[in-house]
């Protein structure tokens, strides 16, 4: 059995910053984990009553996704959560 790490800073740190951690930084994080071999990254919330351009509040997965186009994913798996 493989151990698998998740990590959810985007997605739960949204809840101290409502999700305002701006393109850049998002990013960074992002390619920081993905470069430390983290397996899963939990990146925000599909949530459509708090999107904006900003936060990682979206409005769709595919919004989400042109949030995040600069990240090389290698290996890690990137999820949002639903509400």
């Amino acid at each position: 059995m493989r151990n698998l790490l998740l990590d959810c800073t985007l997605r739960d740190g949204a809840h101290v910053n409502n999700g305002a951690f701006g393109q850049v930084v998002a990013n960074t994080i992002v390619s920081k984990l993905v470069q430390s071999s983290v397996d899963l990254i939990e990146v925000g919330f599909i949530e459509p009553t708090r999107s904006t351009s900003s936060n990682t509040f979206f409005l769709t997965t595919d919004d989400c996704q042109k949030f995040f186009r600069t990240t090389e994913k290698k290996k890690s798996k990137i999820g949002v959560m639903l509400r």
